[in-house]
């Protein structure tokens, strides 16, 4: 996308909130991601850098496109028995629309203010307290470089609105509002390792224990079952370290150096090395404690540790 040097876009953009700008009261136009990760970020925590499109600029440019009532219509009619087709022809007019002019112009200045073609996370935020222990499954792209791909994905995290995965969790929680989505936009170091918290063990709820899995590089490597992680439960009075299970590591993912990522073999002897060292798991576990009393209950926290240090990416109740 060719983008005038010389437009002039504020910092309070069309469709666009700086994540710095968010707090929990805006979870209904950013989604509950974006709105935790909001108030972590003025709580001072280490949250990367980053912005928000609202779930009203999804909503105004398929407004703006006249495909909105077809949409809100489609998606009403799913229910539950998933009906693959019509999923798919929304999911398909909603790629077509795309963004809009002035939506791309918005995204392109934010982009500029994280620095020089930075690498970016870009994830879906759903809208809705119903769906938001359904996070896991939203739409997530990695390593995201140049505004024309940002826009792309952002486009894309809309179009999962009417995928398989998106229908089935609307319909399993009974969802009935005209669906809308948040996109959240992160700045991305270079990880070292990555993972879960869980700051209140979920094998053993209420015993003052917090269990944390890693891995070596990207955390998304857990998502899918790849990597057999590294599993610390620690106590959370000290706190103290009172086990380990390293875990056998046959691959890391790594950032590719033309963006997305690269599945990299690790070396047999280092396959079943620890991705945390025992001060750093220490360190990491006071970073949940302390999310945990900012946040007034038990997280689940998604985390990567870079050469700077740790960086939170996700937190959200252990319901």
């Amino acid at each position: 996308m060719a983008v005038d040097e010389g437009v002039g876009v504020e910092r309070d953009l069309d469709g666009v909130i700086w994540l710095d700008d968010v707090d929990r009261s805006d979870a209904g136009r950013v989604g509950e991601k974006a709105a935790i990760l909001g108030a972590l970020a003025r709580g001072g925590f280490p949250v990367p850098r980053g912005f928000v499109v609202t779930a009203d600029a999804y909503l105004a440019a398929m407004e703006r496109a006249g495909v909105r009532d077809e949409l809100r219509d489609g998606a009403g009619r799913l229910g539950d028995q998933l009906a693959t087709a019509a999923a798919e022809r929304l999911h398909a007019l909603v790629r077509h629309v795309g963004a809009p002019l002035h939506l791309r112009l918005a995204l392109d200045h934010a982009y500029r203010e994280l620095g020089n073609r930075p690498f970016v996370a870009v994830r879906s935020s759903q809208v809705g307290a119903d769906l938001a222990d359904r996070s896991t499954h939203a739409e997530t792209f990695i390593n995201v470089r140049g505004v024309d791909e940002v826009v792309a994905c952002v486009v894309e995290c809309w179009a999962w609105l009417f995928g398989p995965r998106a229908c089935a969790d609307r319909a399993s929680c009974g969802w009935t509002d005209e669906p809308r989505i948040a996109v959240l936009v992160q700045e991305m170091a270079d990880v070292v390792s990555g993972g879960v918290m869980y700051t209140d063990d979920p094998s053993q709820p209420g015993k003052n224990r917090l269990v944390i899995q890693s891995a070596r590089g990207l955390g998304e490597c857990l998502v899918d079952g790849g990597v057999e992680p590294d599993v610390h439960v620690v106590d959370r009075t000290g706190p103290a370290l009172v086990s380990s299970r390293i875990g056998s590591k046959a691959y890391e993912l790594e950032r590719h150096p033309e963006g997305g990522q690269r599945r990299v073999a690790v070396a047999p002897g280092a396959a079943t090395g620890a991705a945390l060292t025992h001060d750093a798991i220490l360190e990491l576990a006071r970073l949940g404690l302390a999310i945990e009393q900012h946040e007034r209950e038990p997280q689940v926290i998604d985390w990567v540790r870079t050469s700077d240090g740790f960086r939170v990416v996700g937190s959200r109740p252990s319901r």
